[in-house]
């Protein structure tokens, strides 16, 4: 860079602020009797008016919040001075995949578990294709919502600067592609009544979940997911017992000197209470799968480590309610299932939690399967023109087939 003139001039503001804290003193004016009156009886009267006295003031209303002291946090009833590790929505792992399967004490396999790969396909939908693809354009295109969207930016041409636009917010996208993408499943209802009445939706599931890691490390999960469906009936383990006695002997990953639990947030303001979403006595209080959209720009593998995270804390919720905080050994494995999607790229991972124990990371694992980068459609945004022109091409119907072998698992067709 060329230094010109104008960058050698000197900031006399900035000058004058260094030697204001350096020097800069306010003294208040005094009276001093001038000497020529100092033998003289003469009073002296300060000019200057007195200040006066106000009486002190208070709101109109003595218990209005606008005029509240501001709340300490010790003051608040679920205040701990021993914090726990919380996991949340937000949470991005620094390691990703890796670092929750260390949390989670979880062995991993990358492709779809076998009692899912033999449904897919096992059912089809009249026009199914054609539908999706409407579905497409409806979320992208055909929507009329018009709002602000975030400044643009290609990697390729960083020097480019692209105009404002308006058009339909990515988040919006996800949304409307899930739920019709899941009321497209749900028309199965009228020709295998089990699915109808099996299964229940809930938008925003909350859930709550806590144990402990390694013997001295409470860890809290909690957070809502966009959709949880429930089942009447718990999902079959997705894996036989020849897989969980094989996996005593499956080392989990290593980080060294960095701590697995180094990204959870110190949260001092919990509850000890495990919440699974449902009130006791609810007829489906199973979790069967979960569907988050993710409209952030993390990697595919803080992606699954997300959808892996609250796979466990939703079968550990279960676990607790069902067999209480000290269990150690599950009875029977609980087994979820969760579908992640940026609007065009899906992801699958199918969990199966068999053990409670936490304190080491030997004996029996947990399993999870991912299934990753699964392309729907092909987005192709222009390179310097505007997002109208953007294109849509490569629809690969094997992605639905798999979402919708997830929803028909464990149902009677």
């Amino acid at each position: 860079m060329r230094v010109t003139v104008s960058l050698q001039k000197e900031s006399y503001r900035w000058i004058f602020k260094q030697i204001w804290l350096r020097k800069g003193v306010i003294r208040e004016p005094q009276l001093q009797m001038p000497r020529f009156l100092a033998n003289k009886d003469i009073e002296i009267v300060d000019p200057r008016p007195s200040r006066p006295t106000y009486p002190p003031w208070g709101p109109p209303v003595k218990d209005d919040p606008r005029f509240m002291p501001t709340p300490r946090l010790e003051d608040h009833p679920d205040y701990h001075e021993d914090y726990v590790y919380e996991f949340n929505t937000k949470t991005r792992l620094l390691e990703g995949e890796k670092q929750a399967l260390i949390l989670t004490k979880t062995q991993p396999f990358y492709e779809l578990p076998d009692n899912v790969q033999k449904l897919i396909g096992a059912v089809d939908i009249p026009d199914q294709d054609e539908l999706i693809q409407r579905y497409i354009m409806q979320a992208n295109v055909w929507d009329p919502t018009k709002k602000k969207l975030p400044k643009r930016f290609n990697a390729q041409i960083p020097g480019w600067k692209f105009k404002a636009e308006t058009g339909i917010p990515r988040r919006r996208i996800m949304s409307t592609l899930t739920q019709n993408l899941l009321r497209l499943c749900q028309s199965l209802g009228g020709r295998y009544p089990d699915l109808l009445q099996g299964r229940r939706f809930a938008p925003e599931a909350y859930v709550s979940s806590s144990y402990s890691f390694h013997g001295n490390n409470p860890i809290l999960i909690q957070g809502e997911v966009e959709y949880l469906m429930s089942s009447n009936q718990p999902l079959a383990p997705f894996g036989s017992e020849d897989v969980i006695d094989s996996s005593v002997t499956h080392s989990l990953p290593d980080m060294f000197p960095v701590a697995p639990t180094i990204d959870l947030k110190h949260q001092h303001i919990w509850r000890d209470t495990n919440i699974t979403g449902w009130r006791e006595g609810f007829s489906h209080p199973h979790p069967h799968t979960l569907y988050l959209t993710c409209s952030d720009f993390w990697s595919v593998s803080q992606r699954n480590a997300r959808g892996l995270a609250f796979c466990f804390a939703h079968a550990l919720a279960l676990a607790h309610s069902k067999y209480g905080n000290d269990t150690k050994t599950l009875p029977e494995p609980i087994s979820t299932q969760c579908v992640m999607t940026d609007g065009a790229t899906f992801h699958f991972v199918c969990f199966q939690l068999n053990t409670l124990n936490f304190d080491s990371g030997d004996g029996v694992k947990n399993l999870v399967w991912f299934d990753n980068n699964n392309e729907m459609y092909n987005k192709i945004l222009p390179k310097r023109t505007m997002l109208r022109n953007t294109k849509y091409e490569d629809y690969d119907p094997e992605v639905f087939k798999k979402i919708l072998a997830l929803y028909v698992n464990g149902a009677r067709l």
